[in-house]
């Protein structure tokens, strides 16, 4: 992974968008259950990187996915179905692509 992914910030409403939640605290717990490390900016509101969500995405994983690929490949047990897909779709609007 490049340094780059250390300057792309995702915010609070980002992450709460990607969780489902809409409290800081919540949002905290699921990051924490999905193994995501992140601080809290001033507000109290957590916020993390594209890097510690990429790291999650790919933890065990030795290659990188195949992204055009369908979602369904990348679920493991303990992550909700969705979070994949979401994070995905996250991630080709701040590349400006379209998910497949």
């Amino acid at each position: 992974m490049d340094r780059a992914e250390f300057k792309v910030i995702v915010d609070f409403p980002m992450l709460c968008r990607l969780s489902g939640r809409e409290r800081p605290s919540a949002v905290c717990k699921w990051l924490q259950q999905q193994g995501i490390a992140y601080m809290l900016n001033a507000d109290g509101k957590p916020v993390t990187t594209e890097r510690a969500l990429n790291e999650a995405l790919l933890r065990g994983r030795k290659t990188e996915p195949n992204w055009p690929a369908s979602p369904r490949h990348y679920r493991s047990p303990g992550h909700a179905p969705g979070f994949f897909l979401a994070v995905l779709i996250m991630l080709s609007r701040f590349r400006g692509t379209t998910a497949a």
